[in-house]
């Protein structure tokens, strides 16, 4: 390699200088974004459980919620919650992965063949017992919160509504 320099003429590059371009990485492929698949699951099966609770229409058998709890408010969101987890959200991956599973455990407590509802001897019993699950959801919701104060204006929103709500499940 010759390096040939001529500082009169101004030239600064080698006369065997080639020029090379580079490109840029390829970016890597677009992916759905997991987030109302599991927004939308949180929803829909929060709906479902509050008309329920309402007793909208004279509904009081919680049956009905029981397939909803397990694959949408359930399984949908759990799944959710892991493509968040690859999408690098880790905010989104705690809240949809830990929202499925309290999804799921309110189906398997409705579900009849589990026997946990008939397990009480009193109403009473029941009561104070789904009360505890509640509270134990109501302090996680309440950190997810606090979690969200920073964030956007929307998503904090919701989970203090949920979290006064009742703090089942909220954000």
């Amino acid at each position: 390699m010759s390096a040939r320099y001529d500082a009169e003429k101004g030239d600064a590059v080698p006369s065997d200088y080639r020029q090379v371009v580079v490109a840029p990485p390829p970016s890597p492929p677009k992916r759905a974004n997991p987030t109302p698949l599991g927004l939308f699951s949180f929803a829909s099966t929060t709906l479902l459980l509050s008309f329920l609770n309402a007793n909208v229409r004279g509904l009081h058998a919680a049956n009905m919620v029981v397939g909803m709890a397990f694959f949408v408010g359930g399984l949908a969101q759990f799944v959710a919650g892991i493509f968040e987890y690859f999408a690098g959200a880790t905010f989104g991956f705690t809240a949809f992965v830990t929202y499925g599973c309290f999804w799921g455990s309110i189906g398997v407590i409705f579900w009849p063949s589990s026997g946990i509802l008939t397990a009480y001897k009193t109403p009473e019993d029941l009561n104070n017992a789904l009360g505890l699950f509640m509270m134990v959801w109501f302090v996680f919701t309440t950190i997810m919160t606090i979690g969200t104060i920073r964030s956007n204006v929307g998503l904090f929103l919701v989970c203090e509504c949920g979290r006064e709500a009742g703090g089942g499940g909220a954000c």
